[in-house]
């Protein structure tokens, strides 16, 4: 795998040294797919948690408002309407995309 950054050094027309760096794109992308979920599995756990406390109307509301996909064909292996279905919301984020994660945690926050 290659770095995601190649620094290179050159003169410019007046002698002086400059940095310029290029951006390898598959890099980049590989060092995002590494890292780890931004948001924990424990975390996760408790958000699902709190919602087991509301009614379906509201988890589903809260979700579709943030354009959170709920994948009805995820049977997950947590019992209860409420757990199936906020697992299914969650079922459609990629814990390593930023704008996924930020997508989940807006309807999370103060309401």
């Amino acid at each position: 795998m290659g770095r995601a950054i190649e620094p290179a050094l050159f003169l410019d027309f007046s002698g002086r040294i400059r940095v310029s760096c290029a951006w390898n794109a598959q890099a980049v992308a590989d060092t995002i797919r590494s890292m780890t979920d931004f948001i924990s599995k424990r975390t996760r756990r408790e958000f699902r948690e709190y919602f087991v406390g509301t009614s379906l109307r509201i988890i589903g509301d809260t979700f579709d408002a943030e354009d959170v996909v709920c994948d009805r064909g995820y049977s997950p292996p947590e019992g209860g309407q409420r757990r199936s279905y906020v697992e299914q919301y969650y079922h459609s984020v990629d814990w390593r995309n930023p704008s996924d994660v930020g997508r989940v945690l807006l309807p999370q926050g103060p309401q």
